[in-house]
């Protein structure tokens, strides 16, 4: 158990950090390209997803390493040793979803941090698409009024 909380911890802090770095260099890109007259938020949008993407990839790579590892526990449903399915139960996990795989053992731990980590990150990047829309607007003057 204590392998797994600790793989928990590790790589909840790389995802955040991540997620940080990801965010800050699309606030950059965008504010450095302010002059431009073009829709920002599109590219808001496809690089928070492509960070979203990485975050859930490395979740799944550390799904398979534990259950490489023996520390995990198992699953029970199908799910057959390919790194697409495990990508898979990572995504439906880290957006809350859920699937009809279910985690037995230690590897119920690790997939509800995953699962509360993607909410977090999810809500963060709403947050963060919601201040880039508002900024576009109020540079085109054609959004809500304040």
């Amino acid at each position: 158990m204590l392998i797994v909380i600790a793989a928990a911890i590790l790589l909840v802090s790389f995802v955040v950090g991540t997620h940080l770095v990801a965010l800050h260099a699309i606030s950059t890109y965008l504010h450095r390209r302010q002059h431009i007259r073009h829709d920002h938020i599109g590219l808001a949008v496809v690089g928070a997803l492509f960070a979203h993407r990485v975050e859930i990839w490395l979740f799944s790579l550390a799904i398979r390493l534990l259950l490489i590892s023996g520390h995990a526990g198992h699953f029970e449903g199908h799910i057959e040793d390919e790194h697409r399915d495990y990508f898979y139960l990572s995504a439906v996990t880290y957006t809350s979803l859920g699937s009809e795989i279910l985690p037995k053992g230690d590897l119920r731990v690790f997939l509800a941090v995953e699962a509360i980590t993607g909410l977090v990150l999810i809500t963060w990047t709403a947050a963060f698409l919601f201040l880039v829309m508002q900024r576009n607007w109020a540079q085109r003057r054609w959004g809500p009024k304040k």
